[in-house]
């Protein structure tokens, strides 16, 4: 798998950007301790302060950081100029999960999958990602040598890589906890359900827990950009699930389609790309 050196595109380091996430998070923690403000959006969507301050924490120190690049973020796309796609740009989902960080605000302290996701995208591709989870100051990125990371809350750090799958028993996949529409088979493999809420799919591949992530649904480009960078990091991929093409992230509607990931040589054995 040919990947693109960003030594040779941009002058970044990752270090920069981790740290503009840990910020956001520690904010959207204050922000629950001192209690959440809820709104609805145009679309019927929940939005609070923590999305909102999230938001203008990520997009300034990403303008300071990178003052020729566009910012595409679920709280102010409407703002992003939608010919830059082809282009390069950073993609924001400012807090994934907002419904689920409700939730524990209200005391379900299992409901710890929001995350801060900050993807880099060059020439339609997701080159560097950063996935921040503020409960637990535990964080999975692309490293400046283009491996995949995970570091927890200890500061410890780890490569990760995505494995092929095992050709005995069934295939470990990756899914959302609602039990409608779980795949029972794919490709003809018999498979075991692991649980995982937005990206943590993605992560669980590039982290070798799960052989699949399947993403049978419709998405935005700041949903998946991010893991989908570091899934890429690790050895795998994200692949539109009915014709194996690469996800587009130049698609002007912002809409990506369902898509399935894992390693490379998974999505080949499963018949998934050629």
């Amino acid at each position: 798998m040919s990947t693109i050196q960003l030594s040779n595109l941009l002058n970044i380091r990752i270090n920069d950007v981790v740290l503009i996430a840990r910020k956001a998070a520690s904010t959207t923690m204050k922000c629950i301790s001192s209690g959440l403000q809820i709104s609805i959006k145009e679309d019927g969507s929940k939005v609070t302060n923590a999305d909102l301050e999230s938001n203008s924490i990520v997009t300034s120190g990403l303008s300071e950081l990178t003052q020729d690049i566009p910012i595409l973020s679920e709280e102010s796309h409407s703002k992003f100029d939608i010919n830059k796609l082809t282009d390069t740009f950073w993609c924001v989902d400012p807090l994934d999960g907002t419904n689920t960080m409700i939730s524990y605000s209200n005391g379900n302290k299992e409901r710890i999958g929001f995350t801060i996701n900050i993807a880099l995208v060059h020439k339609g591709k997701p080159i560097k990602g950063i996935v921040y989870y503020p409960t637990n100051d535990e964080v999975y990125y692309t490293g400046d040598d283009d491996k995949a990371y995970k570091m927890g809350a200890d500061l410890s750090v780890k490569v990760i890589n995505a494995v092929k799958a095992s050709n005995q028993g069934p295939l470990k996949v990756a899914v959302r906890h609602k039990k409608e529409n779980r795949p029972k088979q794919i490709a003809g493999r018999e498979v075991e359900y692991i649980p995982e809420v937005g990206g943590k799919s993605m992560l669980s591949v590039a982290n070798a827990s799960s052989d699949v992530a399947w993403l049978n649904f419709k998405t935005s480009p700041w949903d998946i950009a991010a893991p989908h960078a570091i899934l890429r990091a690790a050895g795998g991929d994200l692949i539109n699930e009915d014709n194996g093409q690469d996800m587009d992230y130049t698609n002007t509607a912002l809409t990506m389609e369902p898509a399935i990931g894992a390693h490379l040589d998974t999505l080949i054995e499963l018949a998934y790309k050629k």
